[in-house]
């Protein structure tokens, strides 16, 4: 990933702490696009975690509970080898997917976008956090 690259990714982190579902989705998609690295695969992930969320607040849950689980598997989703992100927040998608797939959802998706912001930016698998 270039540095330009690695401040856009940083700044769709930002975005989606703000509740930002969109414009961070927007930022990551840049990437994505341009990117031929192996980041790519990982880069969708979080592509699809922001579709996710994106499909809850458009009321469509099938499609909303599709998209995390594409996305935990290209984050890696416990393979040690491969896995982008902490456990921590792995266990997170996990338990927000759980909630999804039960209907028991609480917060709106803004907020959990938040959620997941914070997660991520203490991450210190992807070198934010500790």
């Amino acid at each position: 990933m270039t540095r330009q690259e690695s401040k856009l990714f940083r700044k769709g982190v930002s975005l989606l702490k703000e509740g930002k579902l969109l414009k961070a989705h927007t930022a990551w998609e840049a990437i994505w696009k341009t990117d031929r690295g192996n980041e790519r695969e990982w880069i969708r992930g979080f592509i699809q975690l922001t579709g996710a969320l994106l499909k809850l607040k458009a009321n469509q849950p099938g499609s909303a509970k599709y998209l995390i689980g594409k996305a935990m598997h290209n984050l890696g989703n416990g393979k040690e080898d491969r896995q982008i992100v902490s456990n921590a927040t792995m266990d997170y998608l996990a338990s927000l997917r759980t909630a999804m797939e039960s209907e028991t959802l609480c917060k709106k998706p803004e907020h959990e976008a938040q959620e997941l912001g914070r997660h991520l930016l203490n991450d210190s698998v992807l070198g934010f956090g500790k």
